[in-house]
């Protein structure tokens, strides 16, 4: 069964074969027929039932297509941000100039001392603590003897030895300790303490006598090789880097479980051993105000195992 063409230029009716309008020539369109789904009968293409079934037809697949459901757009992709502006020139000089500096200032040389401290990871002993006793008549006789003299250092203003807190003040006040404890009488003390570090009071010197206080007084005791707290001159001379290998040579070990006699041919980390004593003479003499006999003196005193 065919549909009649209509021309769309002239409105003339054609037969369904035909191709163009009989009347004004224009080429006709090809009728597009509804073909039901139910029975599979073709009919007009404005039928809206089917004419061998009565199945309601669909839309013409021309219409269809006309009314159809408009294409879905696709989801455009979320805009990309926009690149970070370029960083200025401005910006990266000042960068470049910091970077310089900071190079400069990690090489610049450290202020030159007159000795170098030893390396941080070293042992660094506490300063000397007095070691008191228990006794009280035993303190008093010890305030007694150092009260005659003065403290021998030579840096802390000539203060009383009773009283001064220096180490070497320590180191003299634990001496006449030590020799008391030994059962010496006070009369041979005083001797003793003038003889070994002098600076006795004017007082007292009459009775006995000037001691070391005195330059041309004679040592009391033999000492290392190079060890002297005084130069050519007679002046009294803080101790410097040149003099450690002999205050080190003054001693033994003082760890007591090395097995090593002489402090300088030892190198243990055992407490209170040759590490920890260098370290400590590396400190007295970096502090620049004690003389050799001095911090040899103030070594005796903290650790003991003096030889020389």
């Amino acid at each position: 069964m065919g549909t009649i063409k209509t021309c769309s230029n002239c409105g003339t009716e054609n037969d369904p074969q035909a191709k163009f309008c009989k009347k004004c020539g224009n080429k006709l369109l090809q009728a597009q027929a509804l073909y039901c789904t139910a029975c599979g009968t073709e009919n007009a293409k404005d039928a809206r039932f089917c004419m061998n079934c009565g199945e309601a037809l669909g839309e013409n697949p021309v219409q269809r297509k006309k009314s159809g459901s408009p294409k879905k757009k696709r989801p455009q992709s979320a805009k990309k941000a926009p690149p970070p502006p370029p960083v200025s020139m401005k910006v990266l000089k000042i960068g470049a100039l910091l970077f310089v500096l900071l190079i400069v200032y990690m090489l610049l040389p450290e202020r030159k001392q007159a000795y170098t401290v030893p390396p941080q990871n070293a042992v660094q002993p506490l300063a000397l603590i007095e070691q008191k006793s228990n006794d009280p008549r035993l303190e008093a006789a010890v305030l007694e003897i150092a009260s005659r003299f003065i403290c021998s250092c030579g840096t802390c203003g000539e203060q009383p030895l009773n009283t001064c807190t220096c180490e070497v003040a320590v180191a003299e006040r634990q001496f006449i300790r030590a020799g008391l404890q030994a059962q010496k009488d006070e009369e041979t003390m005083i001797r003793l303490v003038n003889e070994k570090y002098g600076w006795i009071k004017p007082e007292y010197q009459e009775k006995y006598g000037a001691g070391k206080s005195r330059p041309l007084l004679e040592k009391r005791l033999p000492v290392t090789p190079g060890l002297s707290i005084l130069d050519d001159n007679g002046t009294v001379v803080p101790a410097t880097a040149a003099d450690r290998l002999a205050i080190i040579s003054s001693f033994a070990c003082t760890c007591g479980q090395c097995g090593i006699d002489e402090l300088k041919d030892c190198n243990c980390n055992h407490p209170g051993g040759a590490q920890e004593v260098k370290a400590f003479i590396d400190r007295k003499i970096s502090e620049g105000k004690y003389t050799r006999e001095n911090i040899v003196d103030i070594v005796d005193a903290r650790y003991g195992n003096r030889i020389r």
